[in-house]
């Protein structure tokens, strides 16, 4: 075996959680609260504490994933899945008995993840609905003393990741290491949550852009004003249908100094949106790759995306959909007429 890269933890471009959900609707047989509840089971979700940024639900399991016949090349990508695992293992094990308890994430094979997944019939699943990223279990590690990068150096922590080589020529090495694959609960564990991860980029990114770099909570005990931050976010996101994108709500978060959705552009991607106090705005930096901000008065609309659940081409569609964001919010009430003026996109 030889050394060819240093400690990478879990790739930052990783994959996101199960159901979707909707606040409850509460009239406005318009709204697009009522669309998406036709398109998905309605769940309501609550959210708590102050600072940046949580969610979650879950509708019928998913049907079980049949084995797949043996085909030669989902064997070897098998193998190969599972030897970066066993390596990546070997590297965690390491930096765990200095003090740095991350967890195994499959990174150079994960785009493969689900053809490993249906031939091995591992079905998606994650066993934190509430927290299916490491990241989200452990944010001080992630974002504290561990780097805030997600990737160790070997000067930090004493660990290299050492890459083994699959012979994936011999036949009779590939059959071995797809048993093992298959034996292995830990391996399956962690190809069932990067595929269920990988197959909702929306719920993820609602859950990453709730994060707080204080590690906290977000308050949510005034119903009243929670309401109220969802009916502007509702009048906000409303000028979307007057463009030509489409964007799907899969998830809303509401909290005493703003309302957020995440979901679903027509290209898939995933954007996130919040409307609320204006010094509570989306913010880059911990966890969110980029945002646009929309200042209207006391209120601030923002949109986001984190790498890999979202791109720049899909925030940039919701951003410039949102430029008459301002006076929807003027209109119904919720931000003060001069604000107008102000309105700006960063």
């Amino acid at each position: 075996m030889a050394s060819t890269e240093y400690v990478i933890v879990e790739d930052p471009h990783g994959h996101g959680p199960d159901s979707w959900r909707v606040e409850e609707d509460r009239g406005g047989g318009g709204s697009w609260r009522v669309r998406v509840a036709a398109l998905a089971a309605a769940a309501v979700l609550a959210v708590t504490a102050a600072w940046w940024w949580s969610d979650d639900g879950d509708p019928s399991p998913a049907p079980e994933p049949t084995v797949t016949a043996a085909p030669a090349n989902a064997a070897r990508t098998t193998a190969v899945a599972y030897g970066e695992y066993r390596d990546r293992l070997s590297l965690v094990e390491c930096m765990a008995g200095r003090g740095y308890p991350y967890e195994v994430q499959i990174v150079d094979q994960a785009a493969q993840l689900g053809a490993v997944a249906d031939y091995l019939g591992v079905r998606p699943a994650t066993a934190y609905p509430d927290a299916p990223l490491p990241m989200l279990r452990q944010p001080d590690l992630y974002f504290g003393r561990g780097g805030q990068a997600v990737e160790v150096a070997t000067g930090s922590v004493g660990c290299a990741f050492m890459r083994s080589e699959v012979d994936v020529d011999n036949g009779d090495a590939v059959r071995s290491a797809v048993e093992a694959a298959r034996a292995d609960l830990g391996f399956r564990d962690v190809v069932a949550e990067q595929v269920w991860v990988a197959q909702h980029p929306a719920e993820v990114s609602q859950r990453v852009a709730l994060l707080r770099a204080d590690h906290g909570e977000w308050v949510a005990r005034d119903t009243y004003v929670q309401e109220r931050w969802l009916r502007a976010l509702e009048a906000a996101t409303g000028v979307i249908a007057d463009t030509d994108v489409t964007w799907i709500p899969v998830t809303v978060a509401t909290t005493d100094v703003f309302a957020q959705a995440a979901g679903l552009t027509d290209a898939g991607t995933a954007v996130v949106i919040r409307v609320g106090e204006r010094a509570q705005p989306l913010q880059a930096g911990l966890a969110l790759t980029r945002v646009h901000g929309l200042p209207c008065g006391e209120v601030a609309v923002s949109a986001a995306f984190a790498r890999p659940y979202g791109d720049e081409e899909g925030l940039g569609d919701v951003s410039r959909a949102l430029t008459g964001a301002c006076g929807a919010l003027i209109g119904a009430g919720y931000a003060e007429g001069e604000s107008l003026a102000e309105v700006y996109w960063d």
